[in-house]
C-alpha cells in the first residue's frame, strides 16, 4: 500500500482528534442557541414608543403639517384614542385627528 492512499487517512484522523481534544475544555459553558425565534416582528406593544413616533410622522407627511400637541390619550367608546393636533403653516388651519392606539387607523 502506498502512501498516497494512507497520508490522508492519517491527516483526517488526526484533525478528528485534535478536534475532540479541543472540544472537551472544561470549566467553560458551551454556547447553547435556544429555541428558534417564532416571529421576526415583536409584538405592538414592545414598539408602542416607536408606534407613536411612525404615527406622528405619517400625520405630518399626510397633511403637509406639524404636530403641535399629543399625543393625549382618551378612552372612546370603549377604545383607547391618541388625539393630535396639527398646525398646516401654510394655510393657517389648525386640525384635531384621531387615531385608534392599537391599530395606528385614523378615526
Amino acid at each position: 500500500m502506498g502512501t498516497g492512499r494512507v497520508l490522508p487517512v492519517l491527516v483526517l484522523a488526526l484533525v478528528s482528534v485534535t478536534a475532540a481534544a479541543l472540544d472537551r475544555r472544561e470549566g467553560i459553558p458551551r454556547f447553547e442557541a435556544g429555541p428558534p425565534a417564532n416571529s421576526m416582528r415583536e409584538p405592538p406593544r414592545a414598539m408602542a414608543g416607536d408606534a407613536k413616533d411612525r404615527i406622528v410622522r405619517n400625520l405630518e407627511r399626510k397633511y403637509n403639517a406639524k404636530v403641535l400637541k399629543g399625543p393625549k390619550e382618551v378612552e372612546i367608546e370603549g377604545r383607547k384614542v391618541l388625539v393630535f393636533t396639527l398646525l398646516d403653516d401654510k394655510k393657517g388651519k389648525v386640525k384635531e385627528v384621531r387615531v385608534d392606539a392599537q391599530t395606528g387607523e385614523e378615526l
